[in-house]
């Protein structure tokens, strides 16, 4: 029996084929057995070539792996065991999982190892890896602009986690398009996904507007000014100036710091009116639409502290409707309050978060607090986007004020700022649901002067 083999395109092309006889003549005089025989022989040919494209696919992605250790600087890993070995199998290489049918990389988790490397130049090397699901390269040296080749790179990706590396630019429009990646983490880097001003001026706002109130750690306070007022819980001073300048603004709040003697990054702020209802509707809305769009709310986006949320980034509307209140009334009230030029505040990571108590009959696990931790970002806010009717409890809780304080304005729009750096905790809800806007919010100013100051002021304590 004669035939012909057809290459198929895709893959590695001319090393798995399919056998075409649909143009052959059969002589009907030929013996079954000799029939049978030849049917074996093509099918034995046939699992050869298979084979034969498995092997090479397990070459080719080994060497993927080989050139991706080359060139992220790999002989300064903090950790390479196995990697390189003809003797172990790559599912043995430090970091990487296979997948148990194939032998095939499924993930790549090298976070936190020193890797050394231009973005650019690993793409053709994570591209090569056609079945990988996941990979996790944060807290290395990773740097230049995110290729738009990296969001489409891999059919397969579902989670990728650049955070905390040293990239610039903007992140491409087509990682929110990209409806297939699940988990998407780029903050930390020097990116301007999100709105960021140019301004080199401390904001002018008015404060008849936006009235904040600045809470104290009692245990912090050497004496309070003529306005303060105390209570059980903090030392609060309410900043009432209704000011046209920035100098009138910034020194009020220098005034009631001054005063007391503590520094501004060690106080907890609650500004009114930050965003209007109607934002705050919209902004839930088109949350609540895109995860019953695509799956659900995202449970896995952060790794340590896990919240049940949406990443603004994700959300094509979402993103262009924060980005104008960033402009517009966001940023402004954290530079008026913490005294920092417009241009050195920039956002690495904006989420809404949901926050609910199931019903007796609900078989959805829900979340309803958070536990006591430190954010990665220099500053940090939250705004409440529903009304405070739709639940009871929540609120941002300070855990180590003396005694802690539980910053939970009532108000729809109303943002609590304060020093990501010290230790907070989502405070449970014990009915309804509650959806607030979270930030992260990076400060670029000369020496990273903020960030050391707030690194000194709120020290990692280990036991």
């Amino acid at each position: 029996m004669q035939g012909t083999w057809k290459n198929i395109t895709g893959g590695t092309k001319g090393f798995f084929s399919i056998f075409n006889n649909a143009n052959v003549n059969i002589d009907s005089s030929s013996s079954s057995s000799s029939d049978d025989k030849e049917k074996k022989e093509s099918i034995h040919s046939a699992d050869e070539k298979i084979s034969n494209y498995k092997t090479l696919t397990l070459t080719v992605e080994k060497s993927a792996l080989l050139n991706f250790y080359n060139s992220s600087n790999g002989h300064e890993w903090n950790k390479s065991t196995n990697w390189g070995s003809n003797e172990i199998p790559v599912s043995d290489w430090y970091g990487i999982e296979t997948h148990k049918e194939t032998g095939l990389v499924k993930s790549i988790r090298l976070s936190e190892n020193n890797l050394v490397a231009v973005l650019d130049t690993l793409v053709p090397h994570i591209k090569a890896l056609r079945t990988l699901e996941e990979l996790w390269l944060a807290g290395n040296h990773i740097s230049g602009e995110i290729p738009i080749l990296l969001s489409n790179s891999n059919e397969n990706l579902i989670k990728l986690d650049l955070s905390r590396n040293l990239l610039i630019g903007t992140t491409p429009k087509e990682f929110a398009l990209n409806k297939q990646l699940t988990w998407l983490d780029f903050s930390g880097n020097g990116l301007t996904i999100f709105y960021q001003s140019n301004a080199t001026n401390i904001a002018s706002i008015a404060m008849k507007k936006h009235k904040t109130t600045i809470h104290n750690n009692s245990a912090d306070s050497i004496s309070l000014s003529a306005s303060s007022s105390s209570s059980s819980t903090t030392t609060t001073t309410t900043k009432t100036t209704t000011t046209t300048t920035s100098s009138s603004s910034s020194s009020s709040a220098n005034a009631n710091n001054n005063n007391n003697n503590i520094h501004k990054l060690k106080s907890v702020y609650i500004t009114s009116n930050v965003l209007p209802p109607v934002d705050c509707e919209a902004i839930i809305k088109m949350a609540e639409h895109h995860a019953t769009s695509h799956g659900g709310w995202q449970t896995e986006r952060h790794q340590m502290y896990k919240t049940t949320d949406i990443d603004v980034r994700h959300v094509p509307l979402l993103l262009e409707h924060c980005n104008l209140k960033l402009k517009d009334c966001i940023l402004p009230v954290l530079s008026n309050i913490f005294d920092l030029p417009l241009n050195v505040i920039a956002i690495d990571d904006l989420f809404v978060v949901k926050y609910k108590c199931n019903n007796i009959n609900e078989k959805e696990v829900s979340q309803t607090s958070l536990a006591p931790h430190r954010d990665d970002s220099v500053l940090s806010f939250v705004i409440l986007l529903n009304t405070s009717d739709s639940f009871e409890g929540g609120g941002t809780e300070f855990v180590d004020f003396r005694p802690p304080f539980i910053a939970a304005p009532q108000d729809q729009g109303a943002m609590v700022s304060f020093c990501g750096l010290q230790r907070h905790a989502g405070k449970k809800i014990t009915t309804g649901q509650r959806f607030i806007l979270a930030g992260f919010v990076r400060v670029n100013d000369k020496g990273n002067a903020t960030k050391k100051k707030g690194e000194e002021l709120f020290p990692i304590l280990t036991e």
